[in-house]
């Protein structure tokens, strides 16, 4: 993050610097040399400001990635849950299974298989229960990751967005100087032009 905020400051700076630069052109007209200041190429320098934009859209299609992990995980935990309460239900059905076998006391062995295999069930039952209490751990271990990338994400936006906004505020700003000082170099040469005289360095 902070080496990200280092590169855009430079670049900033170097655009600021880069336009308030000009170059001189040479001109021949009539067997008379005339000299001109004109703005530097300043493409690289607004290159910088069009990856920031492009970080700025990775930040957001990120975020939008880690909302779609969460809504995902979340889903998962429901559906653990679900299964958290079928598992319930078919121990308490198990239990009055058990409880039917021991009413069975005209047919012994009967009643006795029936009753082991019901415990039997119990024990399948809360093996998978306890299983699926651990899946729904997990689960909420990835919930609670999912919420702090997304606050994370979300400060990074904020980060990234006033950084863009001052970027694009100082754009303004030195594209009119750029403005004013062209006209200034026009005026300087129409005048210079009317009297015939070459245009000496400033």
């Amino acid at each position: 993050m902070q080496s990200r905020q280092n590169e855009l400051s430079n670049a900033q700076s170097k655009l600021a610097y880069r336009r308030a630069q000009t170059r001189r052109v040479t001109e021949v007209r009539n067997g008379k040399t005339y000299y001109y200041d004109v703005p530097v190429d300043t493409t690289s320098e607004q290159n910088a400001v069009a990856h920031a934009n492009q970080h700025l859209s990775n930040a957001n299609r990120d975020l939008a990635n880690a909302k779609h992990q969460e809504e995902a995980a979340r889903e998962l935990l429901n559906a653990k849950i679900r299964r958290v309460a079928t598992c319930e239900r078919a121990t308490k059905y198990a239990n009055i299974a058990i409880n039917e076998a021991n009413v069975l006391e005209d047919d012994s062995t009967h009643a006795h298989i029936k009753s082991q295999t019901a415990l039997n069930l119990i024990n399948d039952i809360e093996q998978g229960c306890k299983a699926i209490s651990a899946l729904y751990t997990t689960v909420e271990h990835m919930c609670e990751t999912a919420d702090i990338n997304i606050i994370d994400l979300k400060n990074y936006l904020e980060i990234e967005a006033t950084i863009v906004q001052n970027l694009s505020r100082n754009l303004e700003v030195l594209e009119r100087n750029s403005f004013h000082l062209k006209q200034t170099l026009d005026e300087k040469a129409s005048l210079l032009l009317s009297f015939n005289q070459p245009i000496s360095r400033i």
